[in-house]
């Protein structure tokens, strides 16, 4: 026997859905010839209340539609339900610093 399983005995799913629809917005913008900067902004719900998202970086780009990035990410989750006659109860913000390599 599974110690996590996706239904219940019943047939019913045993954890609740935490699949959101998401709209958003990309603002990019060019700070001379080598530095790009861009800002996303998203927010959804559906199987959580509500969720945002909101993303700045600072790009480098070093060749062929590659980039040296550094930024910001903020995530906010919003999540109530029930499961099996016990609440549970999500409501947190993720802030941290990001660093990478993006390419095309």
């Amino acid at each position: 026997m599974p110690i996590l399983s996706t239904l219940d005995n019943t047939g019913k799913p045993a954890l609740p859905s935490w699949v959101d629809g998401y709209v958003g917005a990309r603002f990019e913008r060019e700070l001379g010839q080598r530095w790009v900067w861009t800002t996303d902004v998203n927010a959804g719900a559906g199987g959580t209340d509500f969720t945002f998202g909101f993303d700045t970086r600072f790009g480098l780009d070093v060749g062929a539609d590659n980039r040296l990035v550094i930024g910001l990410k903020l995530v906010n989750i919003d999540y109530q339900t029930d499961v099996h006659g016990v609440p549970l109860e999500i409501n947190t913000t993720f802030l941290g610093s990001t660093i990478g390599f993006m390419f095309d």
